[in-house]
């Protein structure tokens, strides 16, 4: 699933309610909270307003690092 939301933030950042959307969910589930934490601290993603992390504008996309990997 980790794949699947890289290709999809290689185009734009999206929240977190999209990307559920994207994979089919209809909400955001513990599982994809936990991939998203995972992803952040591992510095994969990163956040589009990384001063306020509880923002609901808040969104996520690709540090520069993992972008050049994933092009």
């Amino acid at each position: 699933m980790a794949q699947t939301i890289l290709k999809m933030l290689v185009n734009e950042p999206l929240g977190k309610s999209k990307i559920a959307a994207r994979l089919g969910k209809s909400r955001p589930n513990r599982y994809l909270n936990d991939l998203m934490a995972q992803m952040l601290k591992t510095g994969v993603v990163e956040y589009t307003i990384p001063d306020k992390p509880n923002s609901r504008l808040q969104k996520y996309c690709l540090t520069e690092k993992c972008r050049q990997m994933v092009s």
